[in-house]
C-alpha cells in the first residue's frame, strides 16, 4: 500500500488535531485532567448508586428472610438478628447475608441446611440484584 504524503499544511476542523507535514500534534478540546478528574468525580457517584441499590435489594431480602425462614422461632432472637450489608472494600460492592446470633451457622448448616434461609435468599433475589446494578449503568 502505497504511503500518502502531505504537502503544506492540512488542519482538520472539529477533530481537534493539527497535521503538518508528516508531524502532527494534539490539541486537547478538554485537557486530560479535567476528563480524569470527571471521571473520577462520575465513578464516586455511580459506585454511590450502586450500594444504594444493593442496600435496597438488601433491605427487601431481610423482609422476606424473617417471612421466609424454616425454623420454629422461639426466643426471636434468630429472627431479629437477620442482616443485610453492603461491603465496600475499594474495588468491589458485596451485599452480605447473615445472622448475628451464634447459632445461626448451625441453623444454616444442621440437618443438611434444611432449617437454612440464605440459600434461599440468594437464589430468590441474585437476579434482582444483577437487574438493579445493571439499572444504574444503563
Amino acid at each position: 500500500m502505497a504511503r500518502r504524503q502531505t504537502t503544506g499544511h492540512a488542519r482538520t476542523t472539529g477533530k481537534g488535531f493539527t497535521a503538518s507535514g508528516m508531524g502532527m500534534s494534539l490539541k486537547w478540546r478538554v485537557s486530560p485532567t479535567t476528563m480524569a478528574s470527571s471521571y473520577a468525580g462520575w465513578w464516586q457517584y455511580t459506585r454511590l448508586r450502586l450500594s444504594t441499590a444493593l442496600r435496597q435489594v438488601g433491605d427487601q431480602a431481610v423482609v422476606f428472610m424473617r417471612m421466609a425462614h424454616p425454623w420454629t422461632n422461639r426466643t426471636g432472637d434468630a429472627e431479629a438478628g437477620l442482616r443485610a450489608e453492603v461491603s465496600d472494600n475499594g474495588n468491589t460492592l458485596t451485599l452480605v447475608l447473615s445472622h448475628s446470633v451464634y447459632y445461626g451457622v448451625y441453623l444454616e448448616n444442621r440437618w443438611g441446611g434444611k432449617w437454612g434461609v440464605l440459600p434461599m435468599t440468594v437464589e430468590r433475589f441474585a437476579n434482582q440484584a444483577m437487574t438493579a446494578m445493571q439499572g444504574v449503568l444503563t
